[in-house]
């Protein structure tokens, strides 16, 4: 991890917890965004990460024949697919984790806890890197070669490992272990690490400029910042309240959670960032289409954009600021790219 001097006296002593819901101010402001369409002829089946270089789009899905597929954005065409369920060649058990970073991918099959490389097309070889601890959920890669690791602490003894909510690691070495779970409502202060790891697991993660990273739960967002010591907790916020049900840990069963009757879905699954402004889905039921919300680096609410057509979670936001995301009606996936860009509003 880079160290920043400067940065952790800034932030010494400093930590900011609150909850932002619905209570909007006057800077806050509804867009209706706009957006080409782009028919495909190929159906995908719950999105779990997006990604887009030049002019293709890659889709990680949790089911399907393949997990990975790769759309056109000139005119929607399928362009190839790979890594099917199973122990063979070029075969995962999945569901993976798809991370994007500059020529590459890097893919986490939970189920394996197998961290594979290959380049963004894969069209070479998926080269298999590490095998991480059990008690990994996810992995998200930093620029400098680091890793961040969240946490499920099932029949994990060690209390450094079970009651904190991250890890740094590099390559299979761990660095350390870091954060604090989520204490914004009841139900988290009545919850234990692993019920509290259970209902808050990452649903988007964004490495951020200054040494800092966001990651959002369903309806928690978290932004870290380095310091001498490691990353320390800048701000949380609850994106809406939110309270839950807790089903406490067996022998042979992890804990369990679930919202209560009544309560907003939250964020489904992504997070974007673009020219100093953080981007998450919001949905408030499951019958409500997803909008987009925005915040500043200090966490607060500053925007709502509103899409003119129903998206899929989670979105990317393009180097011309556009959102990129896909579009189900009637069993037909659709691309779809917003006319403005974020910059424009």
């Amino acid at each position: 991890m880079k160290k920043n001097s400067l940065l952790s006296g800034i932030m010494a002593g400093v930590l900011i917890i609150g909850i932002n819901s619905c209570e909007l101010d006057n800077t806050n402001k509804e867009h209706i965004f706009d957006f080409n369409i782009l028919h495909t002829n190929a159906l995908i089946d719950t999105p779990l990460d997006i990604a887009v270089k030049g002019d293709s789009l890659l889709v990680n899905q949790y089911f399907g024949d393949k997990f990975l597929v790769w759309l056109s954005l000139k005119d929607g065409s399928l362009i190839k697919t790979d890594i099917s369920k199973g122990n063979g060649r070029r075969e995962m058990q999945g569901p993976l984790l798809v991370n994007s970073f500059s020529d590459s991918l890097l893919i986490y099959d939970r189920q394996r806890f197998g961290l594979y490389k290959t380049d963004f097309m894969c069209d070479s070889i998926i080269t298999a890197t590490e095998r991480l601890p059990f008690w990994t959920t996810k992995v998200f890669p930093f620029k400098n070669g680091n890793m961040l690791v969240s946490k499920i602490p099932f029949g994990v003894e060690d209390a450094e490992i079970a009651d904190t909510r991250f890890a740094i690691m590099r390559g299979d070495s761990v660095l350390s272990h870091f954060g604090d779970y989520p204490r914004l409502s009841n139900s988290d202060k009545e919850s234990d690490s692993e019920e509290l790891a259970n209902f808050h697991q990452i649903r988007g993660f964004q490495e951020l400029p200054d040494n800092e990273f966001a990651v959002v739960s369903s309806h928690v967002l978290s932004l870290y910042s380095a310091s001498e010591d490691g990353y320390v907790l800048k701000k949380e916020i609850a994106v809406v309240p939110y309270e839950y049900n807790t089903r406490a840990a067996t022998q042979n069963q992890s804990a369990m959670s679930s919202l209560k009757e009544g309560e907003s879905i939250g964020v489904p699954i992504g997070l974007a960032y673009h020219s100093g402004k953080i981007y998450l889905p919001f949905q408030e039921t499951e019958d409500d289409d997803i909008v987009i919300m925005c915040y500043d680096m200090d966490l607060n609410l500053v925007g709502t954009i509103k899409p003119a057509v129903s998206i899929m979670p989670p979105f990317v936001i393009d180097d011309n600021g556009r959102i990129v995301a896909l579009s189900e009606n009637d069993k037909e996936t659709s691309i779809v790219v917003s006319t403005t860009s974020v910059d424009d509003i």
